[in-house]
């Protein structure tokens, strides 16, 4: 939320002048709440499964997080939540910039957040993919890759929409693409 909140207040929105039927939230996350299922199995390992309130899980399930930029706000247009894994908020935003660019939305707030939690270190740590050395992507000796947490948020619209009600221009984006490569 405070991505999204930085997002939103840096593009200077001013919310009694949007029509918050055509302001669309795209939020993309990998893991989604799997924090809170591994809470959830610590309670029940430490406990008797019968006093674990199943509202501890209610946080795991990816269709929430885009409820709250949306909640937040009172935005009531289209909202999506994407999760194709470390590609996640990438994908949020161009599902945005599509919202955009057919004329389902005036305004799009897209991105999305990460958080670390033992089933993706356990995951990439398996793979062997994870470096015991700090991360440093152009080091022709580097073993792998440094996991972290992180969230990032982005206001897109048409630039004439953005212009005419005075917005800050910090880019253009030209386009996206996704792929998907199959693997045995």
């Amino acid at each position: 939320m405070k991505a999204a909140a930085e997002a939103i207040e840096n593009s200077g929105l001013v919310w009694k002048t949007v029509d918050r039927e055509r302001v669309g939230v795209f939020v993309g996350g990998g893991a989604g709440g799997i924090l809170s299922a591994e809470k959830y199995r610590r309670e029940m390992l430490r406990k008797s499964w019968r006093r674990i309130p199943p509202s501890l899980l209610i946080p795991f399930f990816h269709l929430r997080i885009d409820r709250s930029p949306a909640e937040e706000y009172e935005l009531t247009g289209p909202r999506a939540t994407i999760a194709t894994a470390c590609s996640s908020s990438a994908t949020a935003i161009g599902c945005g910039l599509d919202a955009v660019r057919s004329g389902e939305v005036d305004i799009a707030i897209a991105g999305g957040s990460e958080s670390l939690s033992e089933v993706t270190f356990g995951g990439f740590n398996s793979l062997r993919a994870v470096d015991e050395e700090p991360c440093r992507p152009f080091d022709l000796n580097r073993k792998g890759l440094s996991l972290g947490e992180g969230a990032g948020f982005l206001v897109l619209e048409e630039a004439e929409h953005a212009r005419n009600r005075g917005a800050k221009l910090y880019a253009e984006a030209r386009g996206y693409g996704l792929s998907g490569t199959g693997t045995t």
